[in-house]
């Protein structure tokens, strides 16, 4: 259950960055605001990974097998 929380909570954050994104590049000059809601989101996740690497690495394992189990079987890849 934990788990599947945690996925949708990175997926909400991945759809809200990739929303973020699109904005910057319809709009050249782009917004400060938004460059940094978008790159500070991503070093948070990126954090998180490599944390959850760091001190549990066989969680890490389990929830990126997971996590990668269901993008695969939702987005039929």
């Amino acid at each position: 259950m934990f788990q599947r929380v945690v996925i949708y909570c990175l997926v909400c954050v991945q759809r809200r960055c990739l929303a973020n994104f699109a904005t910057i590049q319809d709009d050249e000059r782009g917004n400060l605001d938004n460059l940094v809601w978008v790159v500070g989101a991503g070093v948070v996740v990126a954090l998180v990974i490599v944390g959850a690497m760091n001190y549990a690495p066989q969680t890490a394992q389990s929830f990126w097998q997971a996590a990668t189990n269901w993008i695969r079987s939702s987005f039929g890849f």
